[in-house]
This record gives structure tokens, C-alpha cells and sequence, in this order.
């Protein structure tokens, strides 16, 4: 019976929302580029988030390491014109969690104001049919404090 459950969707849907947008965020027409028409020129990005959901596409999808992925905000380390932000719960305290001076904080707000939001990534709740009958009560139980929303933003 618990077998047939799925309770990894919402993890393989924001890896994969994730993933491509960082292929979108790749790819796309270069002005500084004169051959091929200024097109097929890989265009690099910063992607910051959580860790949980940035090993994926960074040692997966990222053989080459074309992309910078962070956990955390520091002022001067971005060098990408591009950058993704996947933003939890916690964004905040992730990105300025060794430096949480008023630049940083102040930075990292400044990101998200110049963001647009792509997509809002939501868990299914109902997934667990029975969430309070024995076999499922402990599944709820396995992270409690696991987000259950994701927003994808891009400064572009």
C-alpha cells in the first residue's frame, strides 16, 4: 500500500522547473557574439537556493560547470548578468546566514526586488490520502519543517 504513494513529486518538479530554467537562462541570442548569428552562445548564471535542491542540477544537468551555484548571498561574488533565485521559506536567513550585516540583508533584498516571478511551485497535500490513520501518520512526520512552496524567480 505505501508503495504506490508518491511523495517525491514535488522534489522532481522543482528540480525540474529548476533545471530548466537554468537551460532557458543558457541559451539565447548574445550581442557580443558575431558568429552563428549571436545565438548558441552558452550564457552563464548564477542560480542561488537551497542545497537540498541545488546538488541536482549543479553535479547532474552541469557537467561542464558552466553555472555558479550558491547558498548563501555575498556582496561581489555574483559575475553572472543572469541569476535564478529558488526561493523557500527561508531564503532570507539562507542567503545571509554568515553575514547578515544591513549590506547583505539589503543585498539580497535588492535581488529579489529586481526579480520576476516564473513560477510558484506548490506541494500536493492531499498526496497522503489518510494523513492521520496508521500507516500514513508517520509520513507527514518524516520532516515537519519541509517546505512546501517554492517560488523560481529570474532578474531576466
Amino acid at each position: 500500500m505505501l508503495i504506490g504513494l508518491n511523495l517525491t513529486s514535488f522534489h522532481y518538479e522543482v528540480i525540474s522547473v529548476l533545471g530548466n530554467e537554468i537551460q532557458k537562462a543558457n541559451k539565447g541570442k548574445n550581442m557580443d557574439s558575431f558568429h552563428d548569428n549571436g545565438f548558441n552562445k552558452i550564457q552563464k548564471v548564477t542560480v542561488l537556493g537551497n542545497n537540498y535542491f541545488l546538488w541536482f542540477p549543479k553535479y547532474i544537468f552541469d557537467i561542464n560547470g558552466t553555472n555558479d551555484y550558491k547558498n548563501y548571498y555575498h556582496y561581489g561574488d555574483i559575475k553572472t548578468k543572469k541569476i535564478i533565485l529558488l526561493m523557500g521559506p527561508h531564503f532570507i536567513d539562507e542567503m545571509t546566514r554568515y553575514n547578515d550585516t544591513n549590506a547583505h540583508v539589503g543585498g539580497v533584498g535588492e535581488l529579489l526586488f529586481n526579480s520576476n516571478l516564473i513560477t510558484t511551485v506548490v506541494e500536493n497535500q492531499s498526496a497522503i490520502p489518510c494523513a492521520n490513520a496508521y500507516p500514513f501518520s508517520s509520513l507527514v512526520d518524516l520532516d515537519p519543517w519541509a517546505p512546501s512552496k517554492f517560488d523560481i524567480r529570474s532578474n531576466y
